[in-house]
């Protein structure tokens, strides 16, 4: 069985979506963007504060600018992490 239908299996029929950022054979890991009601977890992590923008070529190229002016916005409003820790986790 492949990492990808496994994934599969661990998500809940119907409610959540998969959608997976090939290739990852060439990398030798599997990238995924789970989408819950819609919305696309990921993004709603660093969009509220609580997830970092970590970006490892070639995957992801496509979200990056977007997924760090979602950070950056996060930042200046004071939200989740920028807000709660000292020192921030998240850096250059």
């Amino acid at each position: 069985m492949s990492d990808r239908d496994r994934l599969r299996q661990r998500l809940v029929a119907g409610l959540a979506a998969l959608q997976l950022d090939l290739p990852a054979a060439a990398i030798e890991r599997l990238l995924a963007y789970v989408e819950l009601a819609n919305q696309e977890i990921n993004r709603v992590m660093v969009e509220r504060g609580h997830a970092c923008v970590l970006q490892i070529p070639p995957n992801g190229e496509a979200v990056l600018d977007e997924y760090r002016d979602l950070e950056y916005a996060a930042e200046q409003l004071g939200k989740g992490l920028w807000a709660s820790c000292n020192p921030i986790p998240c850096g250059d």
